[in-house]
């Protein structure tokens, strides 16, 4: 589904306006490749997966969508955005200087933090919507879209990725149900952004 988000937005390339939005399919590639390496490595029992996605696959999913929240922002609330950013970043250092008491890296508590930033900045954006007259076309917006998936995906896997560390050796039976209700998830996200890709559409 990424690489398919990735292929629709490359096809509707001409078509994203204005120029930032040129960024999401390379975006979708950068993951998209991100997730192949990552099963090269796992098949061929080469370590390092972890550190792949707690270092760079997983930030590089916040700050991105900061990202678009901020140019799509008043300048307002493109000060809280900077803001948020910043507190994510801090959050970030802070967790990986600190010494673990084990060997499997989860960053749960940078991982919560970027959750919960990204839940705001999307409430932001719909009560920006609201007091807009694009309201009534709501639909047709990329962004509307963009965020839904955010949503559903985000909130819904919080409890999955947040309590990673505590449930996944001992709680095997629940670790499964919500590593597939991540996987459905992830699944409806990618959709909803190939249907924003859709909503591009020439004057």
């Amino acid at each position: 589904m990424e690489a398919l988000a990735c292929i629709v937005g490359i096809l509707c390339w001409a078509r994203l306006k204005p120029n930032f939005w040129k960024s999401f399919p390379i975006y979708l590639l950068i993951i998209t490749c991100c997730e192949f390496v990552a099963w090269y490595m796992t098949k061929n029992g080469i370590k390092g997966t972890k550190y792949l996605y707690q270092l760079f696959v997983i930030p590089l999913e916040f700050l991105f969508f900061y990202f678009l929240h901020y140019k799509l922002s008043n300048s307002t609330n493109k000060k809280i955005v900077v803001t948020l950013c910043l507190i994510y970043l801090c959050c970030f250092i802070t967790e990986l200087i600190i010494p673990k008491n084990n060997n499997w890296v989860w960053m749960s508590l940078t991982y919560t933090v970027g959750n919960i930033i990204l839940v705001l900045l999307c409430i932001m954006c719909f009560l920006a919507l609201y007091k807009k007259d694009e309201l009534i076309k709501y639909k047709k917006l990329p962004f509307y879209w963009v965020n839904i998936g955010v949503l559903l995906f985000y909130v819904g896997t919080m409890p999955y990725y947040t309590l990673f560390l505590s449930i996944y050796k001992s709680q095997v039976n629940i670790m499964i149900i919500l590593a597939w209700l991540s996987v459905l998830l992830n699944y409806i996200m990618y959709t909803t952004f190939i249907i924003s890709f859709l909503c591009f559409k020439e004057k």
